[in-house]
């Protein structure tokens, strides 16, 4: 059996254990390198081996008080193996308690299936992410929309003519309009990335933008991220005359990465709970399933101090840790 911690320094080594095991474009080198760039964490892959089983987990390191907790990255990663038995999980855990981190924050993806993880409770209030399964006819996958989601797309045949796929072309638009469309959309600071970050990201081979020409105007672009078997929605920008055509870009990534014969489209959720965007979300008629992030203490001793020194001694609070909860402030 062997477990290492595999630094982003080593890209070669990174990318041979991302072939073993099935994986979305947040378990890639190039998708946690350019968080790193924005976040600054030390960032490792977890590799677990026993025999044929392979084990995979990005997971970076956050100081506190000078402390360290380990959490995934930016993006839907997680724990993903061909194979693997329940054994591997007692494993790691004694391997990050060895490694003297308090605890860890698993993004678990909810659509990679991955039964030897810990059953986690659901939250009071969940978030939903919503996925569009790929591997049905075009025609199923079109009659699951909403009614309304259909309107929207009834001049699909007419708009696709003005979509494009030019990388250069509209990277410019991307990384100009960025930052102003997070800020019309009240963001969350989680997705104000450095401008190096975004460049990284379309950048990558493992993604592709969709955009909306009006004469020589570009409208609206939505960039997606493909991995071994899915693919990911990741950001819209649009200016104002370009909102419209969320649904357009949306539905032309589904022909495309249905024709390059991927099983999954995650669309992601809303920003909290039963908002604008999970309804928009929503009515694409896909899957729906629940965040379960994996929450570990490994060290309670130290875990509880610093609860106590930031107010969140024996509070119930669904932020994970505690002590970073914003309701310390």
């Amino acid at each position: 059996m062997i477990q290492e911690l595999i630094p982003l320094c080593d890209k070669k080594e990174w990318e041979d254990r991302l072939r073993e095991v099935p994986h979305s474009f947040s378990h890639t080198w190039e998708s946690n390198n350019a968080m790193h760039l924005s976040t600054g964490y030390k960032t490792f892959l977890y590799h677990y081996e026993s025999g044929n089983e392979h084990v995979i987990c990005p997971l970076a390191e956050r100081e506190f008080k000078g402390y360290i907790d380990i959490v995934t990255p930016y993006g839907f990663s997680g724990f993903t193996a061909g194979s693997a038995s329940p054994e591997f999980y007692n494993y790691w855990k004694i391997l990050m308690t060895e490694k003297g981190y308090i605890c860890a924050y698993i993004n678990q993806d909810p659509f990679q299936k991955f039964p030897q993880l810990p059953i986690q409770e659901h939250a009071d209030n969940p978030h939903y992410v919503y996925a569009i399964e790929l591997d049905k006819e075009e025609i199923e996958v079109f009659n699951n929309l909403s009614q309304n989601r259909k309107r929207q797309l009834k001049n699909f045949v007419q708009i696709k003519e003005e979509i494009i796929s030019d990388k250069k072309v509209l990277a410019e638009f991307f990384l100009s309009n960025y930052y102003e469309s997070m800020l019309s959309k009240q963001a969350a600071p989680v997705y104000i990335f450095s401008a190096e970050t975004l460049q990284r990201i379309i950048e990558s081979d493992n993604t592709s933008i969709f955009g909306i020409m009006s004469g020589s105007s570009i409208l609206a672009v939505s960039v997606f991220a493909e991995g071994s078997w899915n693919a990911d929605y990741l950001f819209n920008v649009s200016v104002p005359e370009g909102k419209a055509f969320g649904a357009h870009l949306i539905w032309q990534a589904v022909l495309y990465y249905k024709a390059k014969g991927k099983r999954l489209l995650n669309l992601g959720g809303g920003v909290v709970p039963g908002d604008n965007l999970e309804d928009f979300k929503m009515r694409f008629g896909g899957i729906r399933k629940p965040l379960q992030p994996l929450r570990e203490i490994f060290n309670a001793d130290i875990y509880n101090k610093l609860c106590i020194e930031c107010g969140m001694a024996g509070e119930k609070s669904n932020y994970f840790p505690a002590y970073r909860s914003l309701k310390r402030i």
